[in-house]
């Protein structure tokens, strides 16, 4: 599927709004192969190595997860299922695919995600996108999903309490375009167990008002030293210049393939002063 490259948002990245919230996962797929969308695939191992770190700080085996800005459940599909972001694109946008009706593809799925994937991850999602949330729900890729835009709504008691309990709060992209006002009600939600956040951030978007909201909690934040991980490539020579010049306007030098091939992010971890001092983020991650 071609991407429709000129129209641009308020922060100069190509609009692909119609394909955030389809009956199915087909056109998101079509169009992210394209751009050669792969940050889920880059966090997983970080992911994991978090996961590892906070067993072994706070003890147990299983895990709640809450992943804002779910989509389709990728991050789960990945973590909880074992699937890589190679195999989601041939499931959805290769090998037939756009011959299957809608109703066998949910049958399909629901044959492989349900009572599969690793038992001691439990996934809640939360995005706005009521139609992919539901895809993710109905085909138990997730194990809950919450429909809620948190920058403009307050999150009812119910969705609270499937995110209560929640040891990880992760994202990979929706940073910058969520903030403050979402983070500072998951936490509300999530913040009697001292959850660890765990935040892949586009370098075009601050994490600072972040670090502060959980600074005020007690928390401290860490970044990955000086790495970068690939999201997608550049959808047109407009939106490169519109993210170098966001870029400039933050102050932040483009680095390598970002100046020309690929929007790029970085990760942040914000945890209870505590569990940051016991275990460093530089003794949790493997050489990248």
């Amino acid at each position: 599927m071609a991407v429709e490259s000129s129209n641009l948002d308020k922060y100069g990245k190509v609009i692909l709004d119609d394909i955030y919230n389809e009956r199915d996962p087909r056109a998101y797929f079509s169009t992210l192969n394209h751009l050669e969308y792969r940050i889920p695939q880059a966090a997983k191992p970080i992911f994991e190595e978090v996961f590892a770190a906070y067993r072994l700080l706070r003890g147990g085996g299983e895990l709640k997860i809450a992943d804002i800005g779910c989509s389709y459940g990728v991050n789960a599909a990945l973590l909880k299922h074992h699937f890589d972001m190679k195999d989601l694109y041939h499931r959805y946008a290769g090998g037939g695919s756009e011959a299957i009706e809608r109703a066998g593809m949910i049958r399909r799925d629901r044959r492989d995600f349900s009572g599969g994937g690793d038992p001691s991850l439990e996934f809640v999602g939360v995005d706005q996108a009521a139609k992919a949330v539901a895809y993710a729900d109905e085909t138990d890729i997730l194990d809950h999903g919450i429909v809620a835009d948190l920058e403009s709504e307050v999150l009812d008691a119910e969705s609270a309490l499937a995110l209560s309990g929640s040891d990880l709060v992760i994202s990979t992209g929706c940073v910058g375009y969520v903030g403050e006002r979402t983070f500072r009600q998951i936490f509300h939600a999530t913040g009697a167990g001292r959850p660890w956040f765990a935040n892949f951030v586009l370098r075009m978007f601050s994490f600072a008002p972040l670090e502060r909201l959980f600074a005020d909690k007690g928390y401290v934040t860490e970044k990955a030293g000086g790495r970068l991980f690939r999201q997608r490539r550049y959808a047109s020579p407009a939106e490169r210049t519109e993210v170098m010049a966001r870029l400039r306007e933050r102050g932040v030098a483009a680095r390598g393939e970002e100046a020309s091939d690929w929007l790029c992010a970085e990760f942040f971890l914000s945890r209870p002063a505590a569990d940051a001092a016991r275990l460093p983020l530089a003794k949790i991650l493997s050489e990248g």
